[in-house]
């Protein structure tokens, strides 16, 4: 070649096609300019490709690379927009969870208060909140609020339909201590007495259902001789079995707070008791029915520990409810 001849350019680099993939796979399809650079794409290549829309830029440096902006290319884009250190939050990470079957109009992501932010997009809410490891979680690789704290943000966020989801989740989903114990983690944050409002709510409606799933229970396969009491200075009703002097009180989802009652026996159990070993607590009932020889009746707490029942289930630690 002449001394004087222009070299020819420089050929682009080839982007490692394994790398890419792995990275679209895992965020739907979605992806960042820093991470295109990373993988190979020479920055002339991106805005090549964004100028012929074969890539569709989403946010600033947020590109869609493949496939369609469904949900999960949504969030994966918001949550790359916002920052390293930015979790889906709210409804967005309800959804993520699986407690909603329909994505929310706008995606919610935490960030920390030094966390990127940049100026408001649409289609996107920033909260800023700082969080413990113990409240973010990998949910289909997506960093999200663990699964107690997004129960409780979901709830104040969907207003009206926020107490079906909170029931349904801790009736299926996640213990109640564990919800209970994210709220003390969020206090003085935007939400927080909303969430102990609904909380508590939650409680009330689960001790009126554990009454009436115990009866049903006692209806269908308990020993005879008991009548469902509402006590005169009000407080939930109870079951009685008036010849052993017995009376069960069926807590809710919060949790046995077990009442002495002068002069006779008290079993305390809860929602979770009722619905996951009520062969336990049958067996249990028609036991102390039987009168004891002391004269020191016990209060009996359902979460002590015990061998597994007739049908196969097995006594709860006596540490307590399990995290979910």
């Amino acid at each position: 070649m002449h001394p004087d001849a222009a070299a020819p350019p420089a050929a682009d680099p080839r982007p490692d096609p394994d790398a890419l993939r792995a990275l679209l796979d895992r965020q739907a399809g979605v992806l960042t300019r820093e991470q295109a650079v990373g993988v190979g794409f020479a920055p002339a290549a991106i805005d090549d490709r964004l100028r012929l829309r074969r890539w569709l830029p989403l946010h600033p440096r947020v590109y869609l690379v493949r496939g369609s902006l469904d949900p999960a290319a949504a969030g994966w884009a918001a949550l790359l927009w916002a920052g390293p250190a930015a979790v889906l939050s709210g409804p967005s990470a309800a959804w993520w969870h699986g407690l909603l079957d329909e994505p929310p109009d706008v995606v919610t992501v935490t960030v920390p208060a030094v966390g990127r932010r940049g100026r408001p997009r649409v289609g996107v809410a920033v909260r800023v909140r700082e969080l413990g490891r113990v409240d973010v979680a990998l949910v289909r690789g997506a960093p999200v609020t663990a699964l107690p704290l997004t129960v409780l943000d979901a709830a104040v966020a969907l207003g009206a339909r926020g107490p079906a989801l909170l029931d349904g989740a801790l009736r299926g989903r996640v213990r109640f201590p564990a919800v209970r114990a994210a709220h003390r983690r969020m206090r003085g944050t935007p939400g927080a007495a909303r969430a102990a409002l609904l909380l508590e709510s939650a409680a009330d409606r689960s001790a009126t259902e554990a009454v009436r799933l115990l009866a049903r229970l006692l209806h269908r396969a308990g020993p005879p001789g008991w009548r469902l009491e509402n006590p005169a200075a009000g407080g939930p009703p109870r079951i009685t079995f008036p010849a052993a002097d017995l009376a069960i009180e069926a807590r809710g989802m919060a949790g046995p707070a077990a009442v002495r009652r002068p002069g006779g026996k008290v079993l305390v159990y809860t929602w979770h008791d009722l619905v996951e070993r009520p062969s336990i607590v049958l067996a249990e009932i028609a036991g102390a029915v039987v009168v004891g020889p002391d004269g020191h009746p016990p209060v009996i707490s359902a979460t002590s520990g015990r061998p597994g029942g007739p049908l196969g289930e097995q006594a709860r630690p006596a540490a307590g409810y399990p995290e979910s």
